[in-house]
């Protein structure tokens, strides 16, 4: 029997709200001091780093900037994952993991700011999944004993938007494989098949009101007439594009993104969201070659080799990134700011003429005092769902060819969703079954699938997260994977190779949720949680609302814009031109 080797890896983040020092009533005296730059960014993630580099273009290359991170890697949530495999290194990714919505979304300064790391949006291609694979594979549904009576794993391709009547026949043979009952398998069916479903005694206007103030679970149990046990099959529907369960996202959502239930649904100007359409710009760490990328530009000393502390923070350097360096405390002071930080237990001030927060939004009035009640309850509402991605490495994935899947959903199981890496799917730089692979495993817990304020929820399931230990995401990755691929004989002990738990306490950045939010009041609680405090300003994806790259980049842009001048500035275009 070969030796199983299996390596946990839990790189669980720090909870957004954690202040170690916020007991005590008085900030503590700083162990050292005396330390000045010009700029402190708060926040070593994307924005970040975009923010360092749009101060360069501001006031110029030589300017001194200081980016202090609580983590221990450079990227916020992008992160490279590297798993050992009998001699194979694997590389994949443990957070971000590609640039959506590169049509659509992107503005001409984040356009402009990733073409000059050498990343065009626009030549972003079909994604590999619709390329040529010398394997058939499909998707599955996994159905766990514990919820369903027994596990059963159901293989077809979950359907697509609206569908056809020649599609009639494949989703009933579809459905008619699932662990319900038979009224429950012909009630599933019909959201898909039937037009019974109008909404047809309320107005437009009307119609689309109750859309965005009615979720898809309640949707399905009230106007479809679905059971509890019927419904569940999509309360983790959601999760993957908008990181909350069906109960906490409007119908009308669901309508956009092609969940089924909507075929006689008209509802005027409303059309499919176009990024689900649009091509996404892969990387094999994520987004974590961004972050490098962006990195190298702001700090060439980084160019190359291993982002080491000794690296990072060279005096020599520029740009300085100090890791795990908790900010505990910002001040505006005469003509600057300070900001203290922990670090190997002892407190650190550093002076510097601005500062611009990147990090979490909730955080920011537990080290700023400063902040108004006004935006103090604005940044308290920014309230983002958890995520672990958990990347299993395998000796080989001869178990999914066998079954010729490529993924499979579970709407019962510890993860609700596993697949293959991208790179397999595509028969791309791994298309050997016996060749070793890499699995993503997503697990996102749902404590109470009826609850619709997003926030209460986000809130219960970040403690129902950090309650799981590493030992058992490891037990559960050995169950689920043991379940689903067990007919072909495929042997955890055997085949599991290396796990790498990364946990996120804060994922998706929320856009308006019109379930509890009214819009006009959500977007001027956007503009009062970012408003300048002094000489600091504040960038990430918090401030715009929005998680996507995009996002981070247009609010770093904005901060340091937003900065109070202080000497000599540079226009973008000359410095450009000089590099």
């Amino acid at each position: 029997m070969t030796q199983r080797v299996v390596r946990l890896n839990d790189q669980a983040a720090p909870r957004p709200t954690t202040n170690p020092l916020s007991e005590t009533s008085t900030p503590p005296e700083a162990d050292h001091v005396g330390e000045e730059v010009d700029l402190v960014i708060v926040g070593a993630g994307l924005s970040g780093l975009a923010t360092a580099y749009y101060y360069q273009h501001r006031f110029g290359p030589t300017a001194r900037i200081l980016l202090l991170d609580t983590a221990e890697h450079v990227g916020g949530m992008t992160r490279r994952i590297e798993l050992e495999v009998d001699g194979h290194r694997l590389v994949t990714y443990g957070g971000a993991a590609a640039l959506n919505g590169t049509r659509s979304w992107a503005s001409h300064v984040s356009r402009r700011f990733f073409a000059d790391l050498g990343i065009d949006l626009s030549s972003a291609r079909p994604d590999d999944q619709d390329q040529a694979s010398p394997f058939a594979l499909r998707s599955s549904i996994f159905f766990d004993r514990e919820t369903y009576g027994e596990s059963r794993l159901v293989v077809g391709d979950w359907p697509a938007g609206n569908v056809g009547p020649s599609d009639r026949d494949q989703i009933l043979r579809w459905v008619g494989q699932f662990p319900y009952a038979p009224e429950q398998k012909a009630a599933i069916a019909d959201l898909w098949l039937s037009d019974r479903v109008t909404l047809g005694h309320l107005n437009p206007d009307t119609r689309r009101n109750y859309l965005e103030r009615t979720s898809y679970r309640s949707f399905l149990r009230n106007d479809w007439g679905l059971d509890a046990g019927a419904v569940d099959l999509f309360t983790r529907r959601t999760i993957g594009i908008f990181g909350s369960p069906a109960a906490c996202v409007p119908a009308l959502e669901c309508m956009r993104v092609g969940l089924p239930g909507f075929n006689a649904v008209g509802v005027d100007g409303l059309d499919r969201y176009r990024w689900l359409d649009e091509p996404e710009i892969r990387f094999p760490d994520g987004l974590a070659t961004v972050a490098r990328l962006a990195l190298e530009r702001i700090e060439p000393a980084t160019t190359g080799g291993r982002l080491d502390a000794e690296t990072l923070d060279s005096p020599r350097n520029k740009v300085r990134v100090r890791l795990a360096s908790t900010v505990v405390r910002i001040q505006n002071v005469d003509d600057g700011v300070e900001v203290d930080y922990l670090r190997d237990g002892e407190v650190y001030r550093v002076r510097s003429e601005h500062c611009v927060y990147a990090g979490a939004a909730r955080t920011l009035p537990d080290i700023l005092p400063e902040v108004g009640d006004e935006q103090r309850h604005s940044l308290s509402r920014v309230v983002k769902p958890p995520m672990c991605y958990v990347k299993v490495a395998l000796r080989n994935w001869r178990a999914f060819a066998e079954l010729g899947i490529r993924d499979a959903s579970s709407p019962g199981a510890f993860f609700y969703k596993l697949e293959l890496d991208q790179t397999i799917v595509g028969g791309g730089q791994r298309s050997d079954p016996d060749e070793p692979a890499v699995v993503l495993l997503c697990h996102r817990p749902v404590v109470d699938p009826n609850e619709q304020d997003y926030r209460r929820e986000a809130a219960a399931a970040q403690e129902a997260m950090f309650a799981t230990s590493a030992e058992d995401y490891r037990d559960a990755v050995e169950d689920q994977l043991g379940r689903i691929l067990g007919s072909t004989g495929f042997d955890p002990e055997e085949t599991i190779a290396a796990v790498s738990v990364n946990r996120w306490p804060h994922t998706y950045s929320p856009t308006v949720n019109t379930l509890t939010d009214e819009p006009a009041a959500y977007a001027r609680e956007m503009l009062v949680s970012r408003r300048p405090v002094g000489r600091m300003t504040i960038a990430g994806v918090d401030s715009h609302r929005f998680g996507w790259a995009q996002a981070a980049v247009d609010a770093a842009e904005r901060a340091v814009n937003e900065l109070p001048s202080g000497g000599p500035e540079l226009l973008f275009d000359a410095i450009m031109s000089a590099r």
